[in-house]
C-alpha cells in the first residue's frame, strides 16, 4: 500500500548514535559505445536535541577522474536507516523506521540524472494495526540478487515490539512493494543488519540485544533459507551462531563469492570478524584467525566487486583499513600503506561498480573523501577533489544507470 511521506520519530537516535560514533550504434559505427553512468546515493543526519533533519542525496559519478557532481539533495521530514537499488535501478527503497508509522519509502530514479523522487512508501504499521505488541520499526534493507524480494531488519531496541525479519514483494512495473505471506518472520535477539546471499538462496542478520550487555553489542549471526518462489523465510539448523568475541554493529558485509562473511565491531576494538559459508545449509563456521586486526576500531566494511579488497573506516583512529581477501580461506591481511589516509576520522566507504574509486564521510573536515583504488595492489591515493557532506553521513550505494 502507498501512502505519504510522515514524521519521523526521534526514538531511534539512540541506536543511530551507536552506529555513528563508532548506449548504442549502427553497424559502421567502429566508435566504442558510451560508458554507462553510475550514481551514488548517501544519507545524512543532524541530530539537534528533539530534531531530527535527514537529506537523500545523488551524485554522478565521472569514471575517468572519479569527480562527482550533485544532482538532487532532498531534505527528508524524517529518519533514514538504509537505503537499497534493484538491479534495473529503477527503484530505490529506504527504511524510515517511526513510532506510530514505521514504513518503507519508494523512490523512483530519474535515469539521466539519478535523481530520486518519492514515489510513496509502504506502511509496516499495516500489518498488524490491531495486534497487541506492535512490529518492530525496520532496519537496514536489502533487496534480493533478482530485485524481487526486499528484507529489512529491525530498529527497534526491544521495548515490547514483536522483533522479526521483514520480507516484501516487489512489483518490477511500479516499484510498489506487497506482503510475503508469513512477514515479518520471528528473529533472533535484535536483527537490525541484513545481507543477502548471491545465490539468493539465503538471508543472514547480525543481531542485537537491547536485553543485556552494553547498547549495540552484537550477540549473533542468524541464517535463514528463502523460498525460490516467494521470499518466505526459514531458519537454517544451528542458527543462531553465537559471537564469542566483543563486537558492536558497525558493519556487516557478504563477499561476492557467497563463501564469506564479514563484520566489523566498531568500538570494540576488535577489527573484522569473518565467518565461512556451507554453500548447502547456510551454516556459518568462523574462519581460521578470526578476527583479524585485532585492537583495531573498524566501522562499516565493504568489499569491492572483484572480491579482492576489504576496506574499513578507522573511526575515531582515524583512516581507512584496507586488507586483500584469501579467494580460497577468506583470511585478510593488511595491505601495504594501510591505514590510508590516517589523518582524518573516516566512516563506512562504498566501492564503486567498477572498482576503481572508494568514497567514505569524512568526519574531520566534513566532506564525503574519494580516493582512486589501484586494482593490482589494493591501495588507495586520494582525489584531488571531494564534496561537502553534512555530518554524520550514513550509508552510501553506488549504482549503474539503466
Amino acid at each position: 500500500m502507498f501512502v505519504s511521506r510522515f514524521q519521523s520519530s526521534v526514538a531511534v537516535a539512540a541506536l543511530l548514535a551507536v552506529i555513528t560514533s563508532c548506449g548504442g550504434g549502427g553497424g559502421s559505427n567502429t566508435n566504442p559505445p558510451p560508458a554507462q553512468r553510475e550514481f551514488l546515493y548517501t544519507t545524512s543526519v543532524v541530530i539537534a536535541g528533539v530534531n531530527i533533519t535527514e537529506s537523500l542525496s545523488s551524485y554522478k559519478l565521472d569514471a575517468t577522474t572519479g569527480g562527482l557532481s550533485s544532482t538532487s539533495s532532498n531534505v527528508l521530514p524524517g529518519l533514514v536507516l538504509g537505503v537499497a537499488v534493484g538491479p534495473t535501478a529503477k527503484y530505490l527503497y529506504a527504511s524510515a523506521p517511526n513510532f506510530n508509522a514505521n514504513a518503507i519509502d519508494i523512490f523512483s530514479i530519474t535515469p539521466t540524472t539519478g535523481e530520486p523522487t518519492q514515489a510513496g512508501a509502504f506502511l509496516l504499521s499495516s500489518i498488524c494495526a490491531l495486534c497487541g505488541p506492535p512490529p518492530s520499526g525496520p532496519g537496514l534493507v536489502a533487496l534480493s540478487p533478482d530485485g524481487k524480494t526486499l528484507y529489512y531488519g529491525s530498529s527497534t531496541l526491544g521495548g515490547g515490539a514483536i522483533q522479526g525479519i521483514g520480507a516484501l514483494r516487489v512489483n518490477s512495473t511500479d516499484g510498489s512493494l506487497s506482503l510475503v505471506p508469513g512477514s515479518p518472520f520471528p528473529a533472533d535477539d535484535v536483527p537490525f543488519y541484513v545481507v543477502v546471499h548471491p545465490s539468493g538462496k539465503f538471508v543472514f542478520t547480525a543481531n542485537i540485544s537491547a536485553a543485556t550487555g552494553p547498547l549495540g553489542a552484537l550477540q549473533s549471526v542468524s541464517c535463514f533459507s528463502s523460498d525460490p518462489t516467494t521470499g518466505a523465510l526459514t531458519p537454517v539448523a544451528g542458527s543462531p551462531f553465537a559471537v564469542a568475541t566483543a563486537a558492536k554493529i558497525a558493519g556487516f558485509v557478504m563477499h561476492p563469492s557467497g563463501k564469506f562473511l564479514y563484520a566489523a565491531t566498531g568500538s570494540a576494538g576488535n577489527g573484522i570478524l569473518g565467518w565461512t559459508i556451507d554453500a548447502t545449509s547456510g551454516a556459518v563456521t568462523p574462519l581460521p584467525g578470526s578476527p583479524f586486526a585485532v585492537g583495531s576500531v573498524a566501522v562499516g566494511a565493504v568489499i569491492d566487486r572483484a572480491g579482492k579488497y576489504l576496506y574499513t573506516g578507522g573511526g575515531a583512529s582515524g583512516g581507512l583499513l584496507g586488507f586483500s581477501v584469501d579467494a580460497a580461506t577468506g583470511a585478510l591481511t593488511a595491505l601495504a600503506g594501510s591505514p590510508f589516509d590516517s589523518g582524518s576520522t573516516l566512516g563506512s566507504p562504498a566501492v564503486d561498480t567498477s572498482g576503481s574509486f572508494l568514497f567514505a564521510p569524512d568526519l574531520t573536515n566534513k566532506i564525503l573523501a574519494g580516493f582512486r583504488l589501484d586494482p593490482m595492489t589494493g591501495g588507495l591515493t586520494a582525489l584531488g577533489s571531494s564534496v561537502p557532506a553534512t555530518v554524520p553521513t550514513g550509508g552510501l550505494v553506488f549504482v549503474k544507470a539503466p
